[in-house]
């Protein structure tokens, strides 16, 4: 199971709502910002798996995973096709600030700045469609349609923190539905296709790293 709690984010859910809705037509392009003065919980009981490389930690796999499957879920679930990655290590080998560049199906981009290292808490993103925007906050988004005056959405959200418990209700809903309805339903086989392309997603991106930032195929 996918856990995709950004995806109930009150903004993020309005932002996927206002694209169904084709208020900016059709996505072409994502960008999502996750910039932190530290790891999530540093020091914490149970979280030094996103700091030791022996457990596979690093920011890509703590942020980068919630950030690669909003970006297939923003675009309608295109496909991604390749990855460019710049990555920054720490002394024991795991990446800290991660910039990465995402092409999809049709032409279709995404790019994700992460960092452990901002002097700045701050989580932003963009997405651009043939007809219009929308810039993405904490608790406010901006649409911006065609030659129109900007329009402002306020929503109403449980301070940044680290952990986001409130948005659990909606992950934990999903996870009954794909549950009940069984491993073949349609809830569920979207969730492993997200699962899988989220983690090819970080692979390849730590492969190209590796590759000083060569674009690096998705694995089928």
């Amino acid at each position: 199971m996918c856990v995709h709690n950004w995806k109930f984010a009150p903004a993020y859910s309005l932002a996927r709502a206002l694209v169904d809705e084709g208020r900016i037509g059709s996505v072409r392009s994502v960008s999502i910002e996750r910039l932190r003065v530290e790891p999530a919980g540093k020091g914490g009981p149970g979280t030094a798996w996103r700091t030791s490389g022996a457990s596979g930690g690093g920011i890509l796999i703590d942020h980068g995973w919630h950030v690669f499957y909003l970006m297939q879920w923003l675009m309608g679930g295109a496909l991604p096709r390749a990855v460019a990655a710049t990555l920054f290590t720490n002394p024991e080998g795991v990446e800290e600030t991660a910039e990465v560049l995402v092409s999809f199906d049709a032409g279709l981009r995404a790019r994700a700045n992460l960092s452990w290292r901002a002097g700045q808490r701050r989580t932003h993103a963009t997405i651009v469609g043939a007809k219009g925007s929308l810039e993405i906050g904490n608790e406010r988004l901006l649409l911006s349609e065609g030659q129109r005056s900007p329009q402002e959405f306020l929503v109403h959200d449980i301070p940044d923190d680290s952990y986001h418990s409130a948005w659990f209700s909606g992950v934990a809903a999903a996870f009954e539905k794909a549950i009940s309805e069984g491993p073949d339903s349609a809830i569920a086989q979207a969730n492993l296709v997200e699962a899988r392309t989220a983690l090819a997603l970080i692979v390849a991106a730590r492969v190209s790293a590796k590759n000083r930032g060569s674009q690096t195929n998705i694995a089928a």
